[in-house]
């Protein structure tokens, strides 16, 4: 996953490392766990991969802290497998702060709901399509803690590094299906690129292996050259820039990924050599005026590619985004994307209805599945993430990542493990309904997670529901007046059958 800054080997140079960066309270609370972990994970290895579970944990542990998710979710991180050793689990680590608790449980109710949706029987691509996209968002809104996502991110990551010690071909890929369909998207939208970019490539290698070694023979340099070229770029150019005046920008860049060249060769029908963003810059400064000056400093610096230069600040895409995109030829005759924009235009392009994750997928997979109001809230979170750099550690910090902003819609499955999503308070009748119309007509009582419950009972996130029906039957105009229903779905067939 994300590059570690300090490599480490076992348990001492661990904890080297990360005192290097956390303070000796922190520290001591992480040797605690570790010593928990020990005694709980020996001998166990992180199925199906083989890999020894402390190291996993720990390794895992090094990506949380290099997200900055704060201490408490690296000590989750560690004890994440807990659960599956002792039902007591919760009283053997009281000790530590309750949040940890809490980002623990989520990970082992999320991990539990994932694999029962992955179980779901769907006889259709479009509903099969369906179903990954409510997935998706159930796993978001079932996180109590948007970290909870982020936590199993990257252990889906070491799972994938790992995955070759599998020798179990079906199983790889099914990993690797399930990986590029449901984590990479969530790390897209998370705005987390290092952690979608890996998801991405690692499981290209198993679902496609022979065209992942001739784009990985096509790129010829590493990754790892790629963006040290790049470095060597943006040190120029930052003095460059700085001997126009203009103090305030930020410069970032990026080697296109194995899957990505893939995906683009495919979709645009491209041979390697048509491509021109293997790498690609971009330059943030604080006024329009600005990010033409910067492109006449890239243009006297370096050749521009004739037809590869479009100003969507003057004209617009459909959608507002704006920047200035150009082509160059560097140093060793190697070919550069570069966009510039404004910091106002970025935070557009990052957040807004032009947001990049939002116009790939729609491009990519149609818009059906997505409304403003999700996006909306995807935005506010990557805002969360994106400044929790800029926190200050200290009382009940981590609550900022508390996450409330899907709460307005619940998550259900059926026996079988498909997805019904419903408005917040919907009883099993809405659910039954959600199932199919005849469903609801039918329906006379209900099981939820096992248990016979009133047809008036509120469904929570996760809960599995089976509908009992009858042979025959028809809607009680009674459960509009009473408030069994929610849904404006139900609502409707209940109307017109009553």
């Amino acid at each position: 996953m994300v590059t570690v800054k300090y490599a480490f080997s076992n348990i001492d140079s661990w904890i080297h490392v990360h005192s290097k960066i956390f303070s000796a309270k922190e520290v001591e609370q992480f040797k605690k766990a570790i010593a928990i972990a020990k005694e709980y994970y020996d001998k166990q290895v992180f199925y199906p991969t083989n890999v020894d579970l402390l190291m996993h944990s720990l390794k895992c542990a090094s990506t949380v802290a290099e997200l900055n998710l704060f201490s408490d979710a690296v000590i989750a991180t560690i004890l994440f497998a807990l659960p599956k050793f002792t039902d007591n689990w919760k009283i053997i680590i009281s000790e530590f702060d309750p949040k940890v608790i809490e980002l623990i449980d989520g990970i082992r109710k999320l991990s539990l709901i994932r694999r029962l949706g992955a179980l779901a029987d769907v006889d259709s691509e479009d509903g099969k399509r369906n179903q990954i996209e409510v997935m998706r968002k159930m796993l978001l809104a079932m996180a109590t803690d948007i970290r909870i996502v982020l936590i199993m991110l990257v252990g889906r990551g070491e799972l994938m590094l790992n995955l070759d010690s599998c020798k179990d071909v079906d199983l790889q890929q099914k990993i690797a299906n399930e990986t590029v369909e449901i984590f990479a998207p969530l790390a897209n939208r998370l705005g987390v690129w290092q952690v979608k970019w890996e998801l991405e490539d690692l499981s290209f290698k198993y679902l496609n292996p022979s065209e992942y070694r001739r784009i990985a023979i096509l790129v010829e340099e590493t990754r790892e050259q790629r963006l040290m070229y790049i470095a060597k770029i943006k040190e120029f150019l930052s003095h460059e820039i700085e001997q126009s005046n203009i103090k305030d920008y930020q410069i970032s860049g990026r080697a296109k990924h194995i899957y990505s060249i893939w995906s683009k060769m495919q979709k645009k029908q491209y041979e390697y050599n048509d491509l021109y963003d293997i790498r690609a810059m971009r330059v943030l400064v604080p006024t329009i005026e600005d990010c033409y000056t910067v492109l006449g400093i890239v243009h006297t610096k370096y050749s521009p590619i004739a037809g590869e230069f479009n100003d969507y600040i003057t004209i617009p895409k459909a959608n507002n985004y704006q920047s200035l995109h150009t082509c160059v030829v560097g140093p060793e005759n190697r070919i550069i994307e570069i966009q510039i924009r404004t910091y106002k235009m970025h935070e557009y392009a990052e957040y807004g209805i032009a947001a990049h994750w939002r116009y790939k997928e729609i491009s990519e997979k149609g818009s059906s599945s997505f409304n403003a109001l999700f996006a909306e809230k995807l935005a506010w979170v990557r805002q969360i993430l994106d400044s929790r750099q800029d926190m200050i550690v200290g009382t009940n910090v981590s609550d900022i990542f508390k996450n409330q902003v899907f709460n307005d819609t619940i998550y259900t499955m059926t026996p079988n493990g498909r997805v019904i999503s419903l408005p917040q308070g919907s009883t099993p009748i809405d659910f039954a309904y959600h199932v199919h119309s005849n469903v609801g007509h039918k329906c006379r009582g209900a099981k939820v997670d096992g248990i016979i419950v009133p047809l008036n009972t509120e469904l929570k996130n996760g809960q599995t529901v089976e509908i009992i029906t009858a042979k025959d039957g028809t809607p009680s105009i009674n459960w509009l007046h009473d408030g069994y229903v929610k849904s404006a779905k139900a609502i409707s067939h209940i109307r017109r059958l009553s």
